[in-house]
């Protein structure tokens, strides 16, 4: 299963791992990295961030 997981929102970390563990569904996490807020200060910006819609 490919789920919302990352270190910003952990949710599913709480709610779904342990029922995909008892059922045996591996996961494939997306926005690990809460797509690069982790990586640079929140006051910075990219070209990318203010021309992606």
């Amino acid at each position: 299963m490919q789920n919302h997981y990352n270190v910003a929102y952990r949710e599913e970390e709480r709610e779904m791992m342990p029922l995909l563990k008892h059922l045996g569904v591996g996961t494939i996490p997306w926005s690990l990295l809460a797509r690069g807020a982790t990586t640079r200060p929140l006051s910075e910006t990219t070209n990318r961030a203010k021309n992606d819609h």
